[in-house]
């Protein structure tokens, strides 16, 4: 729950217009042999005419925004740095052997990262190391050792999205090392400057220094063809003593809304930012990252930005446990009425009953919109039992009302009994209230 991110949001707003299988390099290829003109220099490094761009408006409108730095986000990878000319691979590059075949789809490299996309397929029976992440050899001999960073397989086929160390920029060509099988592959990269529309810049607004005032806080806009994306940060200010925001409400279906001036509800697409974009209090207890797509321009300006509740986790928590007696021989479909509240740090929590599953054990725990979550576990069993595989948490609802939590504790093989133990080991909470912001573009449409 602490890591729930989602970044299918942003892949859809930023792969609007890119074809897949783009073939870059025909349109560009005569317009980079003579850089000698200032105009030639933008013609065949698009993205710096972005940058300037920016800056001038910056200059002319007088907008109150900071540049730390220019990020944008390019589908498939993510935010990257656009301090320096983005680069693409110019098509993409197959390589087949014996059957087996290996495709890179896709390369981007920015001022502070390499991305390589590419698949495997038809995997012989037995071959070994295909499924190990590649290397680049650049032209001038080094090599760079890549992360991976997400991947898809099955018996005969893979596919991984790798991250590597910058490649400079007067490096154009590299090789991608593989093993895989018998003997090493040796796959040819050619990369050529990106084209305008490719990336959507970001620009970064200006954050007070300091301990923030306010708990909802709007940090970097960008544009779109058909709106705007807000990227912003939720910070646990006038939260109780203990308690730390860690996410957006997944109980309420009206946690989030965001309005126009006539109090008009605005359609939005949302979703959580991935790990490389750089809000301020990235990794700091008690805030957490938010990403918004207002669909359309044509509003009654300013909107409104409000969260209503959020999910929030008690992190000073005080032991809280009670004891259950299964009896010496537990049947499977067996249920025992608890019937019992208990309080963790002033929040109470009302167990209902335990169900024997035969592999475990179901507790459930009556509705509290205070409640989002548990995590419990048994402890000093009078039979200890054999492996616990670990519990899980989920609302129950019946006819369209939650009517609780179900915790599931599994096991495999012989299941704890008799006298025990059951403890919460940790407490998630739904903490309500009215955090808002308000924006507007600077040029109203």
């Amino acid at each position: 729950m602490k890591n729930n991110r989602m970044k299918e949001a942003l892949e859809n707003i930023a792969r609007r217009g890119v074809p897949e299988n783009t073939n870059l390099w025909p349109r560009i290829a005569a317009g980079i042999h003579d850089r000698k003109s200032f105009m030639k220099t933008l013609r065949t490094r698009p993205l710096m005419i972005v940058v300037i761009a920016v800056l001038a408006l910056l200059l002319l409108t007088g907008v109150v925004y900071a540049i730390g730095k220019v990020t944008g986000y390019f589908p498939g990878v993510g935010f990257i740095d656009l301090s320096m000319p983005v680069r693409v691979l110019a098509e993409p590059v197959s390589v087949e052997r014996e059957g087996t075949k290996i495709t890179v789809k896709q390369a981007v490299l920015s001022a502070d990262t390499t991305f390589i996309s590419y698949k495997v397929n038809n995997i012989k029976d037995g071959a070994e190391h295909c499924w190990e992440i590649p290397r680049i050899q650049l032209s001038d001999g080094t090599i760079l050792d890549g992360r991976l960073r997400s991947y898809g397989s099955s018996n005969i086929r893979f596919d991984g999205d790798v991250k590597f160390a910058p490649i400079p920029q007067d490096i154009s060509n590299a090789i991608l090392l593989f093993y895989c099988g018998q003997g090493s592959w040796k796959i040819p990269l050619q990369f050529v400057p990106a084209p305008l529309d490719t990336v959507t810049p970001i620009i970064e607004l200006a954050v007070p220094t300091g301990s923030p005032q306010n708990a909802l806080v709007l940090e970097k806009v960008t544009e779109t063809g058909n709106g705007y994306i807000l990227y912003g940060r939720f910070y646990s200010i006038g939260f109780p003593e203990g308690v730390v925001a860690i996410g957006e409400s997944k109980v309420y279906n009206r946690a989030i809304a965001i309005t126009d001036a006539n109090g008009k509800g605005i359609p939005y697409c949302c979703g959580m930012p991935d790990g490389d974009i750089t809000l301020t209090g990235n990794g700091e207890t008690g805030n957490f990252p938010w990403v918004y797509e207002i669909k359309g321009k044509e509003h009654d300006w300013p909107l409104t930005v409000t969260f209503n509740s959020v999910t929030a986790e008690v992190a000073d928590m005080q032991q809280a446990e009670f004891n259950f007696d299964t009896g010496p021989n537990p049947q499977g479909g067996q249920k025992w009425i608890v019937d019992q509240d208990i309080v963790i740090n002033g929040y109470s929590v009302h167990v209902d009953n335990i169900l024997y599953t035969g592999t475990g054990y179901v507790v459930k725990i009556a509705y509290n919109p205070d409640i989002a979550e548990v995590d419990l576990e048994i402890v000093n069993a009078e039979n200890p039992g054999s492996t616990f595989i670990g519990g899980s948490s989920s609302w129950e609802v019946v006819e369209g009302i939650n009517s609780g939590i179900s915790y599931n504790l599994q096991y495999e093989g012989e299941v704890p009994s008799g006298k025990m133990t059951i403890r919460f080991n940790e407490l998630w909470l739904n903490i309500k209230g009215k955090w808002q912001l308000q924006w507007q573009p600077d040029a109203v449409p």
